[in-house]
């Protein structure tokens, strides 16, 4: 799992750190993720994780990330 350069030019963590600096009744905000745990997103055909979950809850971990949503 990888941030698509052309949408996150900065990466994941970037997009995490920015969030995270804002502040909403006081309280910072969190930053969530979506993930298929199938082989790709049913919207634009992404990659999901199927096969690399331990990896990509490292990866959202690694970069941040407050809670992840995953569909079928």
């Amino acid at each position: 799992m990888t941030a698509d350069p052309s949408r996150f030019p900065n990466g994941l963590k970037a997009v995490a750190d920015y969030v995270h600096s804002k502040k909403a009744n006081g309280m910072p905000l969190l930053f969530g993720v979506y993930t298929c745990m199938g082989s790709q997103t049913c919207v634009g055909g992404r990659p999901g994780s199927l096969g690399h979950y331990a990896e990509d809850a490292q990866y959202f971990a690694d970069n941040g990330v407050d809670a992840v949503k995953a569909d079928w």
